[in-house]
């Protein structure tokens, strides 16, 4: 989602308004920047992933990713709105 393009924070409010209306969550892909996360949030998109996160990994390096995950802390906080978004 581009920044400042209100066609596209348009498109957002609605896939997002869709999904919780049917009891689901929409999950961003393709975030690559803070300000993407923040237009992102402001739209109401509940989950993201994308490069800002983390680049593809091979499956093992995934699964100790996820089995020792040191920001499953950062995400809870993004996800209730308590961390501030870091500058590229």
């Amino acid at each position: 989602m581009s920044e400042e393009r209100g066609l596209d924070r348009a498109v957002v409010r609605a896939v997002v308004g869709l999904a919780d209306e049917l009891g689901m969550r929409a999950v961003a892909e393709g975030v690559e920047t803070p300000g993407q996360l923040r237009a992102l949030r402001a739209a109401g998109t509940h989950v993201a992933q994308g490069f800002l996160f983390a680049r593809p990994v091979p499956a093992p390096e995934a699964r100790a990713m996820l089995t020792h995950a040191p920001w499953a802390d950062a995400w809870e906080s993004w996800v209730h709105g308590a961390v501030e978004i870091p500058s590229p």
